[in-house]
């Protein structure tokens, strides 16, 4: 009897050993890969949700720019020079003021693209404020960087303006 005892404990063990440990084993593998699994799947469901929020962002972003890329300069030298001309001209007349010594830089490539333009303004104080205002907030995006105003001692009530304007360009 007790040789049938110690045969069945020996077969407990070899079962225990060969059976039972390796499913227990097998069983903790598969959780562990399953949880492994469910957390990919919420991360990569997070990075989804992100990414549909970071795409309407950028979508949201792009509305609210287009009307000031309508209003940047093409990215063409002759095209800059003659639409900037023109447009100095005409504002010149508007506020009866003269516009002259214009020079435009060479375009500056950067997060913004820009081009430096120097002139000499002169005229009343009304009309030379009034020039600076639509200069600023016309149709083109243009950034005073520079202006000196001195007193013309030749005809009273006029002034003389320097000014160096940044004129945003569109992208090459």
């Amino acid at each position: 009897m007790n040789n049938k005892l110690a045969l069945l404990f020996i077969a407990v063990l070899v079962g225990l050993k060969f059976i039972i440990v390796p499913w227990f084993d097998w069983v903790s593998e598969t959780t562990a890969d399953i949880e492994q699994k469910e957390r990919s799947y919420a991360k990569l469901s997070r990075l989804s949700d992100q990414q549909e929020k970071a795409q309407a962002e950028i979508k949201r972003l792009e509305q609210q720019l287009a009307p000031l890329e309508k209003k940047k300069l093409p990215n063409s030298r002759a095209k800059i020079t003659t639409m900037t001309l023109d447009y100095m001209s005409d504002l010149g007349k508007k506020f009866d003021v003269t516009v002259r010594n214009q020079r435009l830089g060479e375009i500056q490539e950067g997060q913004l693209n820009y081009v430096p333009l120097n002139l000499m303004v002169e005229g009343d104080p009304i009309g030379i404020a009034q020039f600076i205002t639509e200069l600023e907030t016309g149709k083109y995006i243009m950034v005073v960087a520079q202006a000196s105003i001195t007193k013309n001692t030749r005809i009273e009530s006029r002034l003389s303006l320097n000014l160096t304007l940044y004129l945003a360009t569109k992208e090459s």
